[in-house]
């Protein structure tokens, strides 16, 4: 791919300067440093123009999540956040924490709900100290989906308490996302029951009827 004006090493600031930004990784706390210094350098170059923050990522540490959901807070300039390919965990949270009416989901993107996950190790007193943190990270996840959804934190800790995977529509319905983008994805149902659907086996739904 290659970018206006330059080759592939001139996307970056190709991207900048459509002030898109693309998250395809695990954050880390380098990678939401980057991000969060993007997220500045746009507003404060146009604090009016819109932010575009695309997501591709199954999992991210709740403490870099909270530093960038803090900053978008924070931030003048609209940002509306876009889930593409999968986003799961704390990253579906900073998908739903994009401004009101601006949240997206592209039409075969997948949004996983889940548990924060972590271990601890040490004294008995330290593996105390650390389930303690763990839990005050876990319940800061689910305040933020709770806010952004408008859910009931006890239907947000129903949700999440196993992994979970949503359609684009399905995450639009509980208000993880405002919109799809590209219309609802293809429908299809297991040929064979519960058993199909573990071994993968799917008729289109044009070729066979939902089931009653």
């Amino acid at each position: 791919m290659r970018a206006p004006g330059g080759g592939a090493e001139g996307l970056g600031p190709f991207l900048l300067a459509q002030r898109i930004i693309v998250i395809g990784q695990y954050l880390d706390d380098a990678t939401s440093t980057e991000v969060v210094a993007r997220l500045l350098a746009m507003d404060a170059a146009d604090p009016s123009a819109e932010i575009k923050l695309y997501i591709n990522s199954m999992a991210g540490s709740s403490y870099a999540v909270s530093g960038v959901i803090d900053v978008l807070r924070a931030l003048r300039a609209p940002v509306s956040t876009v889930g593409m390919g999968a986003t799961g965990g704390a990253m579906t949270v900073l998908l739903a924490c994009g401004n009101p009416g601006r949240r997206f989901a592209t039409s075969n993107a997948r949004i996983q709900l889940a548990q924060q996950h972590g271990g601890a190790m040490g004294s008995s007193i330290e593996v105390n100290i650390q389930t303690a943190e763990l839990n005050r990270t876990m319940y800061m996840m689910y305040t933020y989906l709770s806010q952004a959804t408008g859910l009931p934190m006890a239907r947000v800790e129903e949700e999440c308490d196993r992994f979970k995977y949503l359609s684009a529509p399905e995450a639009k319905a509980l208000g993880i996302v405002d919109d799809v983008i590209g219309g609802d994805p293809p429908r299809f149902y297991p040929e064979l029951g519960r058993l199909g659907l573990i071994r993968g086996r799917f008729a289109k739904h044009a070729e066979l009827e939902a089931p009653t």
